[in-house]
């Protein structure tokens, strides 16, 4: 938040266009952060169905052992696939947990975004202004 008033305050001193640059900062920061928020969500999408493949294949040697009566080889498969199973479920279940945490910062992050860009564009030199000044500076 600190470093996007920072890049506000910069644009705002610009000649041309001022409110275009300053759009354009919202628009790329907001960008940048949800951006940042791909890999927890290919983690939440990815980890249980990499631990369904985890499970599938050795439930096919499993069988296969089945068939031809070796119970150690089904019980090791088995304690393979079970597990790969729990693996992708709890790394997708962490990992939807921090996913969800970070975007409720974000939408925080944003909202305060655009009311800091609000308060500047609207009067640099009002009370407004010197309050979230002061608040960004603490």
């Amino acid at each position: 938040m600190n470093q996007y008033v920072r890049d506000l305050r910069q644009v705002r001193r610009q000649d041309s266009d001022v409110d275009v640059s300053v759009e354009n900062l919202l628009q790329e920061t907001t960008l940048k952060l949800w951006k940042s928020m791909d890999r927890l969500r290919i983690l939440v999408r990815a980890a249980p169905s990499l631990g369904l493949i985890g499970t599938l294949i050795p439930m096919g040697t499993g069988l296969a052992a089945l068939g031809q009566g070796d119970m150690t080889r089904l019980t090791t498969d088995l304690v393979i696939a079970f597990t790969t199973t729990v693996v992708g479920l709890a790394i997708g279940t962490v990992a939807f947990f921090l996913y969800t945490i970070r975007r409720r910062w974000i939408e925080e992050d944003i909202k305060n975004m655009e009311l800091a860009t609000e308060m500047l564009m609207d009067d640099e030199k009002g009370s407004g202004y010197e309050i979230f000044k002061n608040a960004a500076n603490q």
